[in-house]
Formats: C-alpha cells, sequence, structure tokens
C-alpha cells in the first residue's frame, strides 16, 4: 500500500514538473498593429532617445533627436532603416544601442501583463527593427524576458488612413456632426463640407426596389445618364436600403423621376473629417463601422495614405499591383495644370486600362476602398478625353464646397 502511494506521489510530480516544462517552453504568440518605432541609447548613466519613428500629418515621420545623425534621414521617408553602419556611427557617442517597437494589441500579453488593446514598447533585434513599418499587422513571439519579441512570425501590409469622406442625411447640422464624432471618440483637425461623388440619395423600402430596377446600371445595357445607380450605390440600412444616384438630372429633374414612385430623393451632405493624426487602416475601419449603425450617417470612406516606397522590392517597377492598396503612378511633377478629380469604372481596372489612362493625361492614379473608385489628377484640358473612355462611367471634379 505504501509503495503504491509512492509511486502515485512520484507520477503526480512528473505531471506536474511536465506541466510547468510545457508551459515554460511553449511559445506566446501574440497579434497588433505597430504603433511607433524608437532607438535609444547610453551616454554616461542617461538613457537617450536618438529617433523616433511615428505618423505625422504635417513633417516627417522620423524625428532625429540627435541632429549628429540627420544627414542619414531623408524628410519625406516615413519608415526609419537603420544600416549597421549608421548603428556602427551611433556607437561611437552612445553605449548600449536598444531598438524598440511599439505595439497596440489585439490579443493578451500574458508574458508583461499586458491586455488587449494597450499598446507596450518591446525591445527587438535591428533587422527585426527595419522590417516593420508603423500600420503594419504582425504576429509576433514574445520572449520570456521582459518586453522582448524573440522573433516575429508574420507581418501584413495594412494602409494609414488619414481621414474619413462621410456621407450625412441632408437635414443634419454641423453641431449634432460635432456631437456624432464625439460620441466615437474620433478626434478630427477640421471638418470641411465637399463635393464627393454621388450626389442624391433616397430611402428606399425593399419592396419598391423591383419598381425602380429600370434605374439599375448593371454595366452591360446601354446606360441611362439622366438617373442611374450601380450595384455599390445600394446599401443596406435599417429596414430598407440606402440607394445613391447618379446622372446628369437636376434634384427636381430626379424628383420628378421618383416622385410616381413615392421614393423621396436627397441631396446629400458629404463631409471630410480629417484626423489629428493618422491611425492605422484598422482603427479607421472601427471608426467605420460605428459611424454607419449611426441614421444619421449613409456610408463612410476611408482616406487612405497610400506609400509607394512600402512596395515590395520584388514588384518594383509592376504598374499594377496584386491589391488595390497602393498608388499606381504618380507622374504630377510632370505638368502643372492638373486638377483632382475622382474616376468611375464599370469595372476595377485592369493593367491595360490604367496604361491608357497614363496616357490620356492622368497624372497621378491611386485606388479607393470602393474597387471601382479612383482618386486622381487630371491634366484639365484633357478631363472630357478620360471622360469619353469606353470603360470610365464618370468622372468628377473633387473641391471642396
Amino acid at each position: 500500500m505504501m509503495r503504491k502511494r509512492l509511486y502515485l506521489g512520484i507520477l503526480a510530480l512528473l505531471i506536474i514538473a511536465s506541466l510547468l516544462i510545457y508551459n515554460f517552453s511553449s511559445p506566446i504568440v501574440i497579434e497588433g498593429i505597430v504603433d511607433h518605432k524608437a532607438v535609444t541609447g547610453v551616454k554616461g548613466d542617461t538613457s537617450y532617445t536618438i529617433l523616433l519613428n511615428r505618423p505625422a500629418e504635417n513633417g516627417s515621420w522620423i524625428i532625429v533627436k540627435d541632429k549628429d545623425y540627420e544627414m542619414f534621414f531623408l524628410k519625406k521617408e516615413k519608415n526609419a532603416l537603420i544600416s549597421e553602419s549608421v548603428e556602427d556611427e551611433m556607437k561611437k557617442k552612445y553605449s548600449d544601442i536598444k531598438y524598440l517597437v511599439s505595439i497596440r494589441l489585439d490579443s493578451r500579453d500574458p508574458i508583461n501583463g499586458i491586455g488587449k488593446g494597450d499598446t507596450l514598447a518591446y525591445f527587438v533585434s535591428r533587422d527585426e527593427f527595419n522590417r516593420v513599418r508603423i500600420g503594419d499587422k504582425v504576429k509576433f513571439e514574445v520572449s520570456r524576458e521582459k518586453c522582448t519579441i524573440r522573433r516575429i512570425l508574420q507581418i501584413e501590409r495594412t494602409a494609414l488612413v488619414g481621414g474619413l469622406f462621410i456621407a450625412f442625411r441632408e437635414e443634419i447640422t454641423k453641431d449634432e456632426i460635432l456631437s456624432l464624432l464625439d460620441e466615437c471618440n474620433i478626434q478630427s483637425s477640421y471638418i470641411k463640407g465637399v463635393d464627393y461623388m454621388s450626389h442624391y440619395y433616397a430611402i428606399v423600402p425593399g419592396d419598391k426596389l423591383k419598381e425602380i430596377e429600370f434605374l439599375h446600371n448593371d454595366g452591360f445595357k446601354e446606360l441611362n445618364t439622366t438617373l442611374y445607380y450601380s450595384d455599390e450605390d445600394i446599401l443596406k440600412k435599417d429596414r430598407g436600403y440606402v440607394i445613391f444616384f447618379e446622372g446628369e438630372a437636376s434634384l427636381d429633374d430626379a424628383k420628378q423621376i421618383l416622385n410616381p414612385y413615392d421614393i423621396k430623393i436627397k441631396e446629400i451632405n458629404w463631409n471630410y473629417v480629417r484626423f489629428l493624426e493618422p491611425v492605422s487602416e484598422e482603427i479607421a475601419k472601427e471608426w467605420k463601422n460605428k459611424l454607419e449603425v449611426e441614421s444619421d450617417v449613409l456610408r463612410v470612406i476611408l482616406d487612405c495614405y497610400y506609400d509607394t516606397s512600402y512596395e515590395d522590392k520584388n514588384n518594383h517597377g509592376r504598374l499594377y499591383p496584386e491589391t488595390v492598396e497602393y498608388t499606381y503612378f504618380d507622374d504630377y511633377k510632370l505638368i502643372n495644370n492638373t486638377d483632382s478629380f475622382l474616376i468611375k469604372t464599370y469595372k476595377p481596372l485592369t493593367e491595360e486600362q490604367i496604361k491608357i489612362l497614363r496616357n490620356s493625361g492622368v497624372r497621378k492614379l491611386s485606388a479607393s476602398e470602393i474597387e471601382t473608385v479612383y482618386h486622381s489628377l487630371i491634366e484639365e484640358n484633357r478631363v472630357e478625353e478620360v471622360k469619353d473612355l469606353d470603360f470610365i462611367e464618370d468622372v468628377y471634379q473633387y473641391k471642396t464646397k
């Protein structure tokens, strides 16, 4: 009996030891968004920040605290890269050079006791520091050593967002807009009324969609240019649908077309909200989702930063990237008499169509959140030429009211 108890005791100790070994040896994998980066060094007994890399609406994203190293970084750069030679220069003045990456966590860090949604600065190697950029979504293995990343397992490039284009109902006031933004905890530097894409909207009950189907443009039948809507212009809202109308019709003419169907058409109150500083696409989408459930908000579109320096080296020179989160080309310096336009197409652009646009006076072309709408700069005397292309649905001038 005593021997049996002894065996059971030894077995229990072995199980406990195995669990402890497993818990301390199994990797802890965490996900999050890169918020900012920094380089520090020690001089004497004091630690100094040599460099800070964070998003900024105006000015450089790289702040070099020690002016001796300003020569190594261009003002237009958004991502701080530290070469071995730059590190050697830093070591001449500082000891114990450290690289830190601050990450807003999407999952809990049990090693450092940090919860989801909080931000923590992790120590990383120089190579890992160079790999990540502001706004990247990263998956990484955290070290048992305090606040240290053992290795980065996955990097997903995400756009940075500088603001929101928001379509409000016609009746909303400026004070109500400010109150709504405050409720969603969105801090803005300014808000402007803008002309943007569709001008009219209507709230349509589901049982009336069939009645106005003659205004639907599917990209195949002959286009009714007076008043129409496309597939991406229909959004589910509450118990009905919001339809955004395009066309040459004035508001009075549009009302005459829809009055027989007891559908009230109104003007969209478009506003552009500029953030105090750029945020990650993930945060901006959270704000977008909060806003779009509000009864006074019809649609929200992200104003993304498309930094061509972020493109993979293997895709260098590629005109049409695999994802839409890029600027396709930027020739705006070639000519001065350009203006800002939104280009709406029947279908997402092909590489050949992008080449045609480039040869038709389009001097800058960037994707938007909507796959058939593109931001552009066009030579003013060639706008009609672009409008006449068979794959272009319409061209809108983008301007503040």
